[in-house]
């Protein structure tokens, strides 16, 4: 299980990289969100989460040239993130 575990994170790790620094995604949301959803699982079955799982932050680098935006509705894929 930790084996999976390790390379659901440095899966997910690589492809969050490309998602928020580079703004280059390689993949679906679907497919990264389950790949996180298997990572997750694991997670709770046996307790033991890295302390470079992405199940710990929400996001990553933004891009420097984002400007500041404020949405007018719910982001649902918020309700993945630790409070």
């Amino acid at each position: 299980m930790n084996d999976r575990k390790r390379e659901l994170v440095n899966v997910l790790n690589k492809w969050a990289h490309e998602y928020y620094v580079l703004d280059n995604p390689t993949v679906s949301d679907k497919e990264y969100d389950a790949l996180y959803d298997e990572l997750k699982r694991l997670e709770e079955q046996d307790g033991v989460v890295y302390p470079d799982s992405p199940t710990r932050r929400v996001g990553g680098e933004p891009v420097k040239g984002f400007a500041r935006h404020e949405h007018i509705a719910r982001l649902f894929s918020l309700d993945k993130s630790v409070t």
